[in-house]
């Protein structure tokens, strides 16, 4: 790739098309990590894992395994909302 070329993919992840992705991939975090509740937020009597199981099912086993139980203090999710102020 030339030089040229660099600066125009560069500038074209500044777009608006990709704001308004970012904001709808942060909007559907958001209200899945807002379907239960945050891990800070269980009572303490079992590990979040087993409690999100044996709470919610087969849903509250996937809600536990893809992350969303620390939603707002995950990584990936901080990154988003970064992107979008930058």
């Amino acid at each position: 790739m030339t030089r040229r070329q660099w600066i125009k993919y560069g500038l074209s992840f500044l777009s608006v098309k990709v704001g308004v992705w970012l904001i709808v991939i942060t909007l559907i975090a958001s209200a899945l990590g807002t379907a239960l509740p945050q891990e800070m937020y269980i009572p303490p009597i079992a590990p979040p894992e087993v409690y999100y199981e044996e709470q919610y099912g087969v849903f509250g086993k996937i809600f536990y395994q893809l992350g969303f139980n620390d939603l707002y203090s995950s990584w990936w999710y901080l990154i988003l909302i970064a992107m979008i102020g930058v």
